[in-house]
């Protein structure tokens, strides 16, 4: 009796251990490091699973682990309420050193460097005890045991792979910042859209030396058109080459494959300035929006802005009053972004930012792909590739895009809702989604917004441009309704691509339907963001999302 009084108190213990564990995980962001609270929790999950260990090990519930079956459930427990305390125990000791770095705020020059360094260290450390994790026996345990412990092997995993990018990203960052290097910068626009990303209106440099940053020249793309096409191959050649995205930086973004973008701009910076760079990084309104957060307000052209109005001044208010036929108001116009992008890195530099504010609002851009990295040196692509902003795409990988052909501002304007449904069948998966395309400018838009540009002829605020559509590489028989020809088709690095052309007057909608087929039996997609403000909304079979992050739905 006093043993099975004991079982239950440990079973409990466990319970209320794995819950504390299950609360902080719904909630886990980079905020966690700002907060003493979720340290505090996870060395409460600790003590809840040492109490579990603990009685199972007391002397009433001892004799019991020397019978054959019930001995095996019993060490399988004693492991498990093990590792949950290791595991907690882990966690809580990183988060602690993480806050302690970064308590003093983020170092400037060298000292960025070494502080990333450390957390690389850091999280090693931690990737090394989860590695060394034990579970105990994993046959002939009983029903609940064997779930507990598949389902813990899964979660250890996951957090060892979790460590691992944390320690590569780290260490890649912190091989970035201690050497010397030039970035060429691509500003993307949200208001004017390519695919996974704003069209790249503006160009530059950012100087990267012994941990401190130093913005280079930055200009309007418009300003310096290639005469000849840096010469491209391949998927991009052969899908969108008509668009010579090779010569026209405003066409880069064409295909939402960053991996294929960035070297493309990197060889046309050479071939325009004749200036080698050492990546690529991209980022649009929406991530300039996350810097000033984290930096606090700048001062451009004599106004203040900050993360409340910067997105509404560069995607409507920079525009009110331009004439659209004025050449002196658009070279005034191509220049803000270029200056408030200068001013917001140059703020990264100021002594009182506050790291861990940066790092979670850059995590969040991040994740709708509002920033994006590139390095053709292999330590820090691997540092970018752990941090999720490569832009590369996977074979199970589903991107909608609307690409903005008119010569306007209007994707502001442009409410994408999207419904996906999928059918699994016997010999087939059939997948559709539903696009409702809903244009909300009003007439009294400026005229820089509703457009539209010669030589396009058609009504202002008539948006004109591409329905594009990445579909997983297994993917057969892409199509839209009601469309006979595809503008574009066919593969696209491990996926496959299909788009067709749309007009959609002002005030009015567009609904299409995209269909195409999957292999049968189990599958998944993983829908990616689109970078669009404001975000794609989605409903799927069994839940709806805003397409600021990636979503996997499984079958």
């Amino acid at each position: 009796m006093v043993a099975s009084v004991t079982l239950v108190a440990a079973g409990l213990s466990a319970r209320a251990g794995r819950a504390t564990l299950e609360e902080l995980r719904a909630g886990a962001s980079v905020a966690t490091l700002r907060s003493e609270q979720g340290v505090a929790r996870l060395h409460d999950a600790e003590a809840h699973f040492l109490t579990a260990r603990s009685r199972l090990r007391s002397l009433p519930v001892s004799p019991l682990r020397a019978l054959p079956v019930i001995g095996r459930q019993l060490r399988s427990a004693d492991h498990l309420s093990s590792a949950g305390a290791i595991v907690a125990g882990t966690a809580a000791a990183g988060l602690d050193q993480v806050r302690e770095r970064l308590e003093g705020g983020l170092p400037s020059g060298p000292e960025r460097a070494r502080l990333l360094a450390d957390l690389a260290e850091v999280a090693g450390a931690a990737e090394d005890r989860l590695r060394g994790v034990d579970l105990g026996p994993d046959e002939a345990l009983v029903g609940p045991l064997a779930d507990g412990r598949a389902q813990a092997a899964g979660e250890l995993s996951e957090l060892v792979a979790s460590a691992e990018r944390a320690r590569v990203a780290a260490a890649g960052l912190a091989q970035l910042l201690a050497g010397d290097s030039t970035q060429l910068l691509l500003l993307g626009n949200n208001a004017e859209m390519r695919a996974g990303s704003g069209m790249f209106l503006t160009v530059g440099t950012l100087g990267i030396s012994d941990g401190r940053l130093s913005v280079g020249e930055i200009v309007p793309t418009n300003d310096f058109q290639l005469r000849e096409s840096v010469p491209i191959e391949g998927d991009l050649a052969e899908r969108w080459g008509w668009l010579e995205p090779g010569r026209e930086w405003r066409n880069l973004g064409v295909t939402p494959r960053y991996d294929v973008t960035a070297p493309l701009a990197a060889r046309m910076w050479a071939a325009a300035r004749g200036q080698e760079v050492d990546g690529v990084l991209a980022l649009d309104v929406i991530a300039l929006q996350a810097l000033l957060r984290a930096t606090g307000p700048i001062q451009v052209e004599g106004e203040q802005l900050d993360a409340d109005n910067v997105v509404q001044d560069l995607l409507h208010d920079q525009y009110v009053g331009l004439d659209l036929d004025d050449p002196a108001n658009q070279e005034a116009r191509r220049g803000r972004l270029a200056g408030v992008a200068r001013a917001a890195l140059e703020a990264l530099e100021r002594p009182e930012l506050d790291g861990r504010l940066l790092a979670e609002e850059l995590a969040a851009a991040a994740r709708g792909r509002h920033l994006l990295a590139w390095s053709p040196r292999a330590e820090v692509q691997h540092g970018w590739e752990a941090m999720d902003v490569d832009g590369t795409l996977e074979g199970d990988d589903l991107s909608i895009a609307v690409l903005n052909r008119g010569g306007n501002k209007l994707d502001p304007y442009l409410q994408v809702d999207a419904h996906l449904q999928v059918s699994p069948g016997p010999t087939l998966t059939e997948v559709s989604v539903e696009l409702r395309l809903d244009n909300l400018a009003s007439a009294e838009e400026p005229s820089y917004i509703l457009g539209p540009s010669p030589p396009l002829e058609v009504a202002p605020g008539t948006y004109v441009g591409l329905v594009a559509a990445n579909l997983p590489g297994s993917a057969a028989s892409g199509r839209f309704d009601g469309f006979d020809q595809l503008a574009v088709a066919g593969s696209d690095g491990p996926t496959r691509v299909v788009a067709v052309p749309i007009q959609i007057p002002r005030g009015e909608e567009r609904t299409l339907t995209l269909r195409f087929e999957l292999p049968p039996g189990p599958g998944a997609v993983r829908v990616l963001p689109s970078a669009r403000t404001p975000a794609i909304s989605w409903t799927g079979p069994d839940r709806s999302w805003q397409d600021d992050h990636a979503e996997v739905l499984v079958w």
